[in-house]
């Protein structure tokens, strides 16, 4: 879609139809995988993004269907694209997805995935043609360390799971900096 804004054409992404259920059209699932005796997890794609001609490491997403809220379309694709199924932690925000280049809103949405229920014991990662991914789940206590593994080795990390994971380092350092 082109837009004139301040007599400049302005090209952008549109969204064709948003849920009436729904104030975004699309999910990024924070996934939390907690196993017995084995630490949390942060649940996250390795695929390949033509665009970057790389190999990217990213939240699983999905998109807002008709009559679907957003926590309910959450659920639907950690369990279509992974095979696990959780629970809703929390509802993030109305965010824009990119902002410069689409229309796009998106919450995230936080799920915990208890390893330990029967359904999510042997869980293999559901295949969809055309599409080349792999489930990485990565320890959340090593979260930044094992990000520039995959750095080092070529794989660019989107931009919302590296955000992610300076907050986290940026809150254990609050948690144990001296008081001021």
């Amino acid at each position: 879609m082109t837009e004139v804004v301040s007599n400049q054409s302005w090209e952008y992404v549109k969204r064709p139809e948003r849920s009436e259920n729904s104030d975004v059209d699309c999910v990024v699932i924070v996934a939390v995988l907690k196993r017995p005796l084995m630490f949390d997890c942060l649940l996250l794609l390795k695929q390949y993004r033509p665009p970057l001609r790389s190999y990217t490491l990213e939240f699983p997403v999905g998109i807002v269907e008709v009559n679907e809220r957003a926590e309910e379309a959450a659920l639907r694709e950690l369990r279509e694209v992974t095979g696990y199924q959780g629970s809703v932690r929390n509802i993030g925000l109305v965010t824009a997805l990119d902002a410069g280049i689409s229309d796009y809103r998106v919450r995230l949405i936080t799920v915990e995935i208890n390893g330990g229920e029967e359904h999510n014991k042997h869980i293999r990662l559901q295949h969809h043609e055309g599409v080349n991914m792999e489930m990485i789940p990565l320890p959340i206590a090593e979260l930044r360390d094992r990000l520039c593994d995959y750095v080092n080795d070529g794989v660019i990390i989107d931009s919302r799971v590296e955000m992610f994971a300076m907050g986290l380092g940026a809150n254990a350092r609050a948690l144990t900096s001296p008081a001021i």
